[in-house]
């Protein structure tokens, strides 16, 4: 299953000192290697205003939100997660579906 997650930094996090930030990028850095030496992070892109957004690659909805729980950022971030569906697998959808109810309106 693939997701999309875009995630947004709190104000709360400027709260903190500029050491505990360190540290917190530091295990959110941590975080992403480890998911991307798995096979489960796909890509991840970061835009000038900080939000970030991820591509995942995952066995199913339980196991993206567990790993979305084991975010080391998790109280600091407003994070939304997505499903989505890659367009190659959408037309092959579409041209089975085209197909079934082109066979189905021969019958």
């Amino acid at each position: 299953m693939k997701f999309l997650k875009t995630t947004t930094y709190k104000d709360s996090i400027y709260a903190l000192s500029a050491e505990k930030r360190t540290e917190v990028a530091a295990a959110a850095i941590a975080y992403h290697e480890k998911y991307i030496k798995a096979g489960k992070l796909k890509d991840v892109y970061t835009f000038a205003d900080g939000k970030l957004v991820s591509i995942w690659n995952v066995e199913s909805l339980e196991e993206m939100l567990s790993i979305n729980l084991q975010h080391p950022y998790l109280s600091y971030v407003e994070s939304q997660t997505e499903p989505f569906v890659d367009h190659e697998a959408l037309v092959k959808m579409f041209n089975d579906a085209r197909a079934a109810a082109k066979k189905a309106a021969n019958k």
